[in-house]
């Protein structure tokens, strides 16, 4: 009995110090305790520090849409690509008696199973997200060729891409919001994973079955191509709910035990003397996996830092009325064309995009002179 009161404790324990050490806790204050926040990539003219519990306010929505390397639609292929593996990996599974064709009642039980179809909603929220933004791409180019033509006819001489119809207000939805912490959770949950069934599980028989390998193995491959050439930041601050969705499972877990009497996973049965030590290392194993990624999105960016802008890149600002507010959220807004549509660079894009690249940047709210100059 007290083997499974220490197991529940070191679970609920490793969720109470995840929330302790958010600056936006209850108590992080009150215990005068360290800021931890760590991002891999911010958004241009964030603050040093977040004002929101999921820091989405110094963090950069088009980044989970574009990508340093691939265009837009080279990305949205990609991600189509995920979700193909998906389907093929469950057909396959299903069809060839290795999977949940042998036995359907168990199939959802597994932690696998559960990530997998983790993996599913991510693939489709990022083929959504990013046709989304294909579409809202391709309708502000055409208006801005549209405004290029009609300001060359009237010889007006002003700078078009001052102007507003051609520009892409993009702000962190609910949609991407999701999309990006499900990104972080479905990375570490399956990254984590592998190298536990590696570990414990593969030895067992029928462990090298295809759907193992393809669910232990090929699925990390889709998603490393997808954090290294997209710009999916990870956040410290996310994790919390993917020790949430761990806890989860682990709560389902204990529930099956106590309804059937059998584990889903025999290295975590709690009258093993080896189980309790397991217990006490998932979160930090589950926090280890969370770094490796954060380390993958670091060394993407410091890459992308090393190699010139694209060529076919052109940035569009709010409107000047609204400049001010979107400088202190994510008003910035970058959209890309082809090369006959690019914009030619003002002197104020071409001063922007250097203050860009320093690596002195801080947050400036610009003043209403200099927002009216942009």
């Amino acid at each position: 009995m007290w083997t499974e009161v220490l197991a529940v404790l070191i679970i609920a324990l490793a969720n109470v110090v995840c929330y302790i050490t958010h600056e936006k806790s209850l108590l992080h204050g009150h215990l005068n305790l360290p800021k931890v926040l760590f991002i891999s990539n911010r958004a241009p003219c964030s603050s040093p520090r977040s004002r929101t519990y999921w820091s989405f306010d110094v963090l950069e929505p088009l980044h989970v849409v574009t990508s340093h390397w691939l265009s837009d639609t080279g990305l949205l292929l990609l991600r189509c690509v995920q979700l193909l593996f998906f389907a093929v990996t469950l057909t396959l599974e299903g069809t060839t008696g290795d999977g949940f064709g042998d036995r359907p009642k168990t199939w959802w039980t597994y932690f696998t199973n559960w990530t997998f179809i983790l993996f599913a909603l991510w693939s489709l929220l990022g083929v959504i997200v990013t046709a989304k933004h294909v579409q809202a791409k391709a309708s502000a180019c055409d208006q801005h060729q549209a405004l290029e033509a009609q300001e060359a006819r009237r010889g007006a001489g002003r700078d078009a891409s001052a102007a507003g119809p051609g520009s892409m207000d993009w702000r962190w939805t609910p949609l991407l919001k999701t999309y990006c912490i499900a990104s972080e959770t479905n990375a570490v949950s399956t990254l984590f994973l592998s190298a536990f069934f590696w570990a414990f599980l593969s030895g067992e028989p029928g462990a090298m079955a295809v759907d193992n390998i393809l669910k232990h193995g090929v699925n990390n491959g889709f998603i490393l191509l997808d954090i290294f050439f997209s710009k999916q930041p990870f956040v410290s601050y996310h994790f919390q709910v993917t020790l949430w969705y761990g806890s989860l499972y682990l709560v389902f877990m204990f529930i099956y035990y106590g309804a059937s009497s059998e584990w889903v996973y025999w290295v975590l049965d709690w009258d093993r003397p080896s189980a309790l030590v397991l217990y006490a290392l998932l979160p930090l194993l589950l926090f280890a996996a969370f770094c490796v990624w954060y380390w993958i999105a670091l060394l993407r960016e410091a890459v992308c830092k090393r190699l010139p802008l694209p060529q076919n890149r052109c940035f569009v600002l709010a409107n000047s009325a609204l400049l001010p507010a979107a400088y202190a959220t994510d008003g910035m807004m970058s959209l890309e064309c082809t090369e006959s549509q690019r914009l030619t660079d003002s002197p104020q894009l071409q001063q922007r995009r250097a203050w860009e690249n320093s690596p002195e940047r801080e947050f400036v709210a610009p003043t209403r002179s200099q927002s009216s100059a942009v």
